[in-house]
């Protein structure tokens, strides 16, 4: 199935009171896109463009169908992770239904679908690459957008860092449930890139 296939099935299914987020699925690709030319990662366009537009595409399924999903497709400690933080659900069962619905079994467009929203450690360029787009969409105008989304033009690495320093900062505000692991994320990228006491 060609990308304007797919891109025409996924606009009408989320006409309607879905707009917007078909509107942010749009700007990912677009960032994605941008990203991808701007740092010369040279990753094939197509795959950039549909893990860019699928990202979100069980975000509109209800909770109990996706733990369903999740309860199927995933097990023991992760499993446990994931069933702890509801508002990763859409990324984790995302890839089933983007297999169930149109026949896409690429594992770097499935990885960048199941990690946009806790990222993983040592990301896929694809991964990093929509993991960033998410956060930073032109779309996005809260000002932590607009401080990663300059770093993200700067060096895409830094730019994990960031997402993951205002991510967590952003959860841990709303004293809401961090994702099991997210924090030993964050500090691999600080010391990966010898940033351990940067102050980001």
């Amino acid at each position: 199935m060609t990308y304007e296939k797919i891109y025409d099935i996924v606009k009408q299914k989320f006409s309607g009171v879905y707009l917007n987020r078909f509107i942010h699925m749009e700007g990912v690709v677009k960032m994605a896109l941008r990203l991808n030319e701007h740092h010369g990662l040279n990753l094939n366009p197509e795959k950039v463009k549909l893990a860019g537009l699928l990202h979100d595409y069980a975000k509109i399924i209800k909770i109990s169908e996706l733990e369903e999903v999740i309860r199927k497709e995933y097990s023991g400690e992760l499993l446990e992770n994931i069933l702890e933080v509801p508002a990763t659900y859409h990324s984790f069962a995302g890839a089933y239904y983007i297999k169930r619905d149109f026949n896409i079994d690429d594992e770097e467009i499935l990885d960048a679908v199941i990690y946009h929203t806790t990222g993983k450690k040592d990301m896929a360029p694809l991964t990093k690459l929509i993991f960033i787009s998410d956060y930073i969409e032109e779309g996005r105008n809260f000002e932590s957008a607009l401080i990663a989304r300059q770093v993200a033009f700067e060096d895409l690495d830094l730019a994990v860092v960031k997402v993951y320093e205002l991510g967590i900062k952003k959860v841990q505000k709303a004293n809401q449930k961090l994702f099991k692991g997210t924090e030993a994320i964050y500090k691999y990228y600080l010391e990966r890139m010898n940033l351990k006491n940067w102050n980001c």
